[in-house]
């Protein structure tokens, strides 16, 4: 079994969920629930959100936090968000229309 980037964002989510909650990492397993296993409340896993998004310097949308059941679900979504290529670094045939476009054509 190799060892790539999304086991390497797998463990790194779980040892960050482990710190923050305060609890063994052997009982973050991606399929523990944050609510129901580990006890995390809402508030927890924004603020869960919040220490990852940090850490993966990345952008995390806290309105997902009530999606979140399993850790298995949180890697999913960090591995998702690491993985995407910022705008800047798109073809311009990704980029997103500048606020600057978007203005010219409303006036």
């Amino acid at each position: 079994m190799s060892f790539d980037a999304s086991d390497a964002i797998g463990e790194k989510v779980r040892f960050v969920i482990a710190e923050h909650l305060g609890c063994a990492k052997t009982s973050v397993t991606h399929e523990a629930r944050l609510r129901e296993d580990l006890r995390a409340d809402s508030f927890d896993v924004i603020e869960l959100l919040l220490e990852l998004e940090e850490k993966f310097a990345t952008t995390v949308d806290e309105r997902l936090a009530n999606t979140f059941r399993t850790v298995a679900d949180v890697i999913a979504y960090m591995a998702r968000r690491v993985n995407e290529v910022p705008p800047s670094r798109a073809p311009a045939s990704r980029r997103s229309v500048g606020l600057e476009s978007t203005r010219r054509n409303v006036l």
